[in-house]
């Protein structure tokens, strides 16, 4: 729920159950502890508006696009359906055995909320032109559409059937936690990337304060939790140093020092990376 993207869930609920709302205390009662659970995480965002658009740049492909919406609705597509087809192929095998009935109003709500949310990330794709779309980005819809769809069928599955469901489920997640634990130790990924060097840059340097994009400066702040680190924002007038391309230089600063580092990858030598830096310091400090 830490995801930014599930800031559209309760929104497509509350809009999906128009229409359903009990009269009395109930709805004022469950509307007062949903918006007290999202007070302070939405606060937060919309305070450190810095820390929470750090990673923006994901929605969009390095090289340009003529019609990037027409990508990105490609994207978005395709991501739907690979993160629904295993639902697909097992409630499709279920509904032509089980037959269900009319849809119970709490699996039509979240019916709707999934489509809802949908048709919310078709208009921001649009909107924004976004180019890069993955699928995690989609795991709202796939929660409520999976949930509404096993909702719907599970009063007519014959007990057996509702046995192998959740067998099924927690084989299926077994199998995806073993892909991902490979997939993040694997040689040569990203997460085994030696950050030490950077780290020896940095001490040699010994800059007032760093800026980064969230993966490099955030593996630095690993290293370095004493220093001053973060997402790259305004510049200000003091000593920074730069992790990553040149940005636009403010008046008043110059480039003190700039340079290159290459940084190898756990158990891949014939795999690098290139961490640019930039020491920017006030003008009469040079």
């Amino acid at each position: 729920m830490s995801k930014a993207n599930y800031w559209a869930v309760p929104l497509g609920l509350g809009v999906a159950s128009l229409g359903y709302w009990p009269r009395g205390r109930g709805v004022l009662l469950s509307l007062a502890v949903a918006g007290g659970i999202v007070a302070l995480p939405y606060a937060w965002a919309v305070l450190h508006p810095a820390e929470s658009l750090a990673s923006v740049s994901k929605f969009y492909q390095a090289e340009p696009v003529l019609w990037p919406w027409v990508r990105g609705l490609g994207q978005l597509a395709g991501n739907l359906v690979a993160g629904l087809i295993l639902a697909l192929l097992i409630g499709g095998a279920l509904w032509v055995t089980a037959r269900p009935g009319p849809m119970p109003v709490a699996t039509r709500i979240l019916l709707r909320a999934a489509v809802l949310n949908l048709l919310l990330a078709v208009v921001l794709v649009v909107t924004v032109g976004a180019t890069k779309i993955q699928a995690r980005w989609l795991v709202p819809v796939f929660v409520m559409g999976t949930a509404a769809g096993f909702g719907w069928l599970a009063p007519a599955l014959t007990r057996r059937a509702f046995r192998a469901v959740p067998t099924a489920a927690v084989v299926c997640a077994l199998l995806t936690v073993v892909g991902m634990v490979h997939l993040r130790l694997a040689p040569g990924n990203t997460a085994t990337l030696d950050f030490r060097p950077a780290l020896d840059m940095v001490n040699r340097i010994d800059p007032p304060r760093l800026m980064g994009d969230y993966f490099t400066a955030g593996n630095l702040r690993l290293l370095a939790p004493e220093r001053r680190i973060g997402p790259l924002e305004e510049i200000g007038d003091e000593g920074v140093l730069i992790l990553g391309a040149l940005p636009q230089l403010p008046q008043g600063m110059v480039v003190k020092e700039s340079g290159a580092l290459t940084l190898g990858y756990g158990g891949r030598s014939d795999r690098r990376f290139t961490l640019q830096y930039h020491m920017l310091v006030p003008q009469f400090l040079n």
